[in-house]
């Protein structure tokens, strides 16, 4: 944070920068128009995974809108040797919650949450199409042209 504090200072570019509780931050009621995470969900936990989506909420503007940004791996889409090495993710390196993560429903629980507009999928981040006989999945196993990049869960604050 700090690197990144001193690089928008060079550049000019006023930002503030805090590590918080997701949770519950110090932020006032209605504060933003945009809530973005990047690869975080999946480090919290089922208990806290809720509460952030909340807190998410409370802190947007009326018609503001969340993102987040999550890792590839789906449960429902994983092959067997895929769901094997999430669960040696979750079991042997320090992720806990990782089977958790690929398994929420986010569109679900953001509507819970109270957002409305809710979307949950794929978001393809390569700079071309596919080929099927060069794209390998996240472990090394053949993508078969369903080409995965990143997960994104997307809600908007309702309107009056």
């Amino acid at each position: 944070m700090r690197y990144a504090h001193a690089r928008a200072a060079r550049l000019g570019v006023p930002v503030h920068f805090m590590q918080a509780n997701a949770e519950e931050t110090d932020f006032p009621d209605n504060s933003f128009d945009f809530v973005y995470s990047s690869a975080v969900l999946h480090e919290t936990s089922a208990k806290a995974l809720p509460r952030i989506l909340a807190e998410c909420r409370r802190v947007l503007r009326q018609g503001g809108v969340m993102i987040h940004l999550e890792v590839p791996l789906r449960a429902e889409t994983a092959d067997s040797y895929e769901l094997i090495r999430a669960d040696y993710e979750t079991r042997f390196n320090n992720e806990p919650f990782w089977m958790g993560a690929v398994s929420a429903h986010y569109a679900a629980l953001a509507k819970q949450a109270g957002f409305t507009e809710s979307h949950a999928g794929f978001q393809d981040a390569a700079s071309g199409s596919p080929q099927r006989d060069k794209v390998k999945g996240m472990f090394g196993n053949e993508n078969k042209g369903a080409h995965k990049s990143w997960y994104i869960a997307s809600a908007r604050k309702p309107r009056p």
